[in-house]
C-alpha cells in the first residue's frame, strides 16, 4: 500500500534539499541542459544530421522534417550507469508528413562517441537490414547499446511493429548490434526486445511536449535483476522491464555513453529534444535505516532508496524512492516544513520521496 511522507522522510528531504548544492561538482560532469541555446552545448558530440540549436529554436534536433535522415548526440563524459541513475528529458516532434516518422532513442552505448545506425524504422541506434552505401548513415547498429525507443510509425513487416505509436526497450547482448525488432519479420532482423512494446495514452507526434523519466535501479541481490521503468507524462511505470545492464552490454568500468538518437525514412517529422538531465544514482543507494519508535532516520546526504524499517518490528519494510522535481515544487499543504530550495550557481537538485510498503505490519503511526 502506499503510505503519505513520513516525518522521516521530511526530515531525509530537507537535509537534502538545503545541502544539494554541495554536490555541483559532480554533477557538471553529468548532462544538465535546460535548453540548447548554446552555439556550441557544452560536452555534446553531434552526428549525422543531428544540430543544436536550431535556428531561433533552443533545442537539440535529431533530424529535421526530410527524408531519410538520421542523427545521435552523446555527452562526451562517460557516466557510471550500472549503479543506476535517472534520466529525465522533455521532446517535441513537429512538422510531420502524413503519417509522420519515425521516431527517436535514448540509448546507453559503449561503442563510440560518433556512433549512429542507419535511418527509417532503424530510428538512429540500429540495424537497416541494408548493405554499406545503400543509405546516407554508416551500417549496422550500434554495439553494446540499450535503446529506449519512442517509435511513432507503424514498421510492422520490417520490425513486428504492434503500432505506429509505441514504446519499447531494444538490446541485442554484449558485442552485438543493436536491432529495431521486436518478433518475427521479413527484413532477417535478429529480435532483440527486452519486454513487450507498449503503447502510450498520447499520440507522440501530436506536436505537443512530452515529458520522460527513465529509471534504471541495479539487482539488490546476487540472483536478482536490475529494472527500468518509463514515467511518460505523469503516468509512471508506463514500461516497466526487468535488466541487468552489466549482464546485456560491455560497460567500461561501469561506465557508457549517453545520449540520443532519430531517424526519419520516406515519411518524417522534426525530433527535437528541449531539455535533458542525467543523475547517475550514489554509490549508496541501498541502505537501510533503522528508525526507533515516535523516532526519526538520519539519512546520508546524497543517498536515495533506502530500505527503512522500524526497530521494535523488523518485520516492516519500506523501499523511498527519491525522483527529482523542480524548485519551487509545492508539496502537501500537511507538511509546511518541507521546502524545495536551490541555491543560485550551484547546480543542486530537489528530490521527492516516495515511500512504500513492501511487506510486514505497515503502519505509518510507527514514524
Amino acid at each position: 500500500m502506499k503510505v503519505g511522507i513520513s516525518r522521516f522522510v521530511i526530515v531525509a528531504a530537507v537535509a537534502i534539499l538545503v545541502l544539494a548544492g554541495s554536490v555541483a561538482p559532480v554533477l557538471a560532469q553529468s548532462p544538465s541542459y535546460s535548453d540548447f541555446s548554446s552555439a556550441s552545448p557544452a560536452n555534446l558530440t553531434l552526428n549525422g544530421d543531428a544540430a543544436a540549436p536550431v535556428g531561433t529554436a533552443n533545442v537539440l534536433r535529431l533530424t529535421s522534417a526530410g527524408p531519410h535522415q538520421a542523427g545521435s548526440a552523446w555527452f562526451n563524459v562517460q557516466q557510471p550507469v550500472a549503479g543506476g541513475f535517472t534520466t529525465v528529458f522533455k521532446f517535441q516532434f513537429t512538422a510531420g508528413s502524413v503519417p509522420p516518422a519515425d521516431g527517436i532513442a535514448f540509448v546507453v552505448q559503449n561503442s563510440s562517441l560518433s556512433a549512429l545506425g542507419q535511418d527509417g524504422g532503424s530510428i538512429g541506434y540500429a540495424d537497416g537490414g541494408l548493405p554499406c552505401g545503400d543509405t546516407a548513415p554508416p551500417c549496422g547498429g550500434i554495439p553494446d547499446s540499450v535503446a529506449v525507443e519512442f517509435d511513432t510509425f507503424d514498421n510492422s513487416t520490417a520490425t513486428d511493429d504492434p503500432y505506429g505509436n509505441h514504446i519499447a526497450v531494444q538490446i541485442c547482448g554484449i558485442g552485438q548490434p543493436n536491432s529495431p525488432a521486436h518478433g518475427p519479420n521479413t527484413f532477417g532482423f535478429p529480435e532483440c526486445p527486452i519486454g513487450a512494446p507498449v503503447i502510450p495514452a498520447t499520440t507522440m507526434s501530436d506536436g505537443a511536449v512530452h515529458t520522460v523519466i527513465i529509471d534504471y535501479t541495479p539487482p539488490s541481490c546476487g540472483e536478482c535483476s536490475g529494472t527500468l521503468t518509463v514515467n511518460f507524462d505523469g503516468t509512471p511505470n508506463v514500461l516497466t522491464t526487468s535488466v541487468t545492464l552489466e549482464n546485456e552490454m560491455s560497460l567500461n568500468s561501469g561506465k557508457a555513453w549517453v545520449g540520443f538518437t532519430g531517424a526519419t525514412g520516406d515519411l518524417f517529422e522534426n525530433h527535437d529534444i528541449l531539455s535533458w538531465t542525467f543523475t547517475p544514482h550514489s554509490s549508496s543507494s541501498v541502505n537501510n535505516i533503522d528508525v526507533p519508535p515516535g523516532g526519526t532516520g538520519v539519512a546520508s546526504f546524497g543517498s536515495f532508496n533506502y530500505k527503512v524499517h522500524n526497530t521494535t518490528n523488523g518485520d516492516m519494510n519500506f523501499s523511498v524512492k527519491a525522483i527529482p522535481v523542480p524548485s519551487g515544487t509545492t508539496f502537501p499543504p500537511n507538511f509546511p516544513s518541507a521546502q524545495c530550495i536551490v541555491y543560485d550557481g550551484t547546480g543542486g537538485k530537489c528530490w521527492e520521496f516516495e515511500a512504500t510498503c513492501n511487506s510486514g505490519s505497515c503502519d505509518s503511526g510507527y514514524f
